[in-house]
């Protein structure tokens, strides 16, 4: 969904607030209009999910991957579903089982049974339904329930910030793919308003920094003109603005003039990621340039209970 403010036009990159919480080689995705109940094995995500670019700019280095789920969650939340899209609970693990019912992109408090399955490349999880039977539902569409206080609590939060911010510095694609979720990979957003690209390998984040691979951002605000080329030049420069200068941080705060300048209630923290807890980046404005700030907001996916990196969606006044 595609909002244009009228006296405002904010650009955006990687999570509606829980404070209290495409690539040119490929078209992109977009779920027909009707289509109101997602298929979890083939779903349209609300995002582009790019193939793993096919020259190698940097020779990856052998690194296991993080591990998936190592314990049971204790509760989880539906994400990675947009606005008016549904999420099949079935019957059995698999496409082939019969929809029992369909699940909102704002549901939580959703609880594992400890059955997990794996059918073709999906990991199916067994939760009780809100109705109280047994369901299945993609793993996928879930991410590990964290209570918002919790979460600007854990201190590991902000070493992962730390991490990413030195990984950014150094572009150090290595140091990255480590810091990613291994459930959700890693979505980048141009804007909030603009479609998402999102990396789900290891070798294309890796790549990442120096990759010369086009990936379609979408289009500029205002301007109309089409957003596509390598993340080097569309999206590295916009992040070194923030964290090559005296930035602060926000813990599931978005607006309210502390980390996106004076725009309380006209910032949106995109549907798809609503379940998300996040770490607001605020590099404020400078000194005369009142409307010129800019904000990276980092959503956060627990996997195991480990916090990762799933999302990054940029906010700024273009000027």
């Amino acid at each position: 969904m595609k909002t244009t403010p009228i006296i405002l036009s904010f650009t955006a990159i990687l999570i509606v607030s829980l404070a209290c919480t495409r690539s040119v080689s490929a078209p992109p995705i977009t779920p027909p209009p009707e289509a109101t109940v997602i298929q979890p094995q083939e779903a349209v995500l609300p995002s582009q999910t790019i193939v793993p670019p096919t020259e190698t700019v940097v020779p990856p280095t052998p690194t296991a991957p993080a591990t998936p789920e190592t314990k049971l969650a204790g509760l989880y939340a539906v994400v990675m579903l947009g606005e008016g899209d549904l999420l099949n609970v079935r019957a059995g693990p698999g496409t082939e089982n019969v929809v029992l019912e369909t699940l909102g992109p704002e549901i939580r408090d959703l609880q594992p049974t400890g059955k997990v399955e794996k059918a073709g490349d999906v990991t199916w999880v067994e939760i009780q339904r809100p109705s109280g039977t047994p369901g299945w539902v993609s793993r996928a569409f879930l991410t590990e329930q964290v209570e918002p206080q919790a979460f600007c609590d854990d201190e590991r939060v902000g070493k992962l910030i730390d991490d990413f911010v030195m990984a950014v510095k150094n572009q150090d694609g290595e140091a990255l793919s480590r810091l990613v979720s291994p459930v959700q990979g890693l979505t980048i957003q141009h804007n909030w308003w603009n479609p998402a690209v999102r990396l789900d390998s290891l070798e294309a984040i890796r790549n990442l920094f120096f990759s010369t691979t086009d990936f379609d951002w979408g289009t500029a605000d205002g301007s109309g003109l089409p957003l596509v080329g390598p993340f080097k030049e569309k999206i590295l420069p916009l992040l070194q603005d923030v964290i090559n200068t005296e930035y602060t941080r926000h813990c599931n705060i978005l607006e309210s003039g502390t980390s996106a300048g004076g725009t309380t209630g006209t910032l949106t923290w995109p549907m798809e990621y609503a379940n998300l807890n996040y770490m607001a980046l605020f590099r404020a404005a400078p000194a005369g340039e009142e409307m010129n700030w800019r904000t990276w907001v980092v959503g956060i996916d627990y996997v195991g209970g480990v916090p990762f990196i799933a999302v990054i969606v940029q906010y700024a006044w273009e000027i």
